[in-house]
């Protein structure tokens, strides 16, 4: 099965690395029959692994969005005319700017809205691992969600102090180098 297609609120590119890919508090619905990252019940407190974090417990290919067709501006796109483009189909593509770790977004083409950019279909975010079997000692590969976008995902850690946006009032759950916290001084467009 691939990963569930995301239509994010939009994407935050220019703002990625600091504002923030699939929701669940965000895109992606999980859907417990397939590989899509889930979220798990039971919280925890900072130095236990968490259990009721969104996570990727495998890899697989997104699918293409080439054949989506223009779509017209519109009230739907605020009158932008959006051209469906991949950045990537699998994890492999990611290399490069988000390094050897990068991971693969499906989402799906669409406008969300005045002030919000276009989503124009998969994205590379970037990463510190591909799938739950890469982090130790926590085993979750946890996705980071801010401004309404994944924006990366990276290893859950006995360290971390949130599990999810919700914990964080108006402010995002980000990864802030070898833990999750809380960031309270993201601007989101819109």
């Amino acid at each position: 099965m691939h990963l569930v297609r995301a239509a994010l609120s939009f994407t935050c590119i220019a703002v990625a690395l600091a504002c923030g890919a699939s929701k669940t508090s965000g895109g992606t619905t999980p859907d417990a029959s397939s590989d899509a990252p889930r979220a798990e019940g039971g919280g925890g407190e900072a130095g236990a692994c968490r259990a009721d974090v969104v996570h990727r417990p495998a890899a697989t290919a997104c699918p293409s969005n080439a054949d989506a067709g223009v779509i017209d501006a519109g009230p739907s796109t605020c009158g932008q005319t959006i051209v469906p483009h991949d950045a990537c189909l699998t994890d492999a593509d990611c290399a490069g700017a988000h390094g050897a770790t990068g991971v693969c977004v499906c989402q799906s083409p669409g406008g969300e809205g005045c002030g919000v950019p276009a989503v124009t279909g998969n994205v590379c975010v970037s990463a510190n691992c591909h799938v739950d079997s890469d982090c130790t000692p926590c085993a979750r590969c946890r996705i980071e969600q801010s401004c309404g976008a994944t924006t990366g995902y990276y290893c859950e850690s006995p360290a971390d102090t949130c599990s999810s946006n919700a914990d964080c009032g108006s402010g995002f759950c980000t990864f802030q180098g070898d833990h999750f916290a809380c960031q309270n001084d993201v601007a989101c467009a819109g």
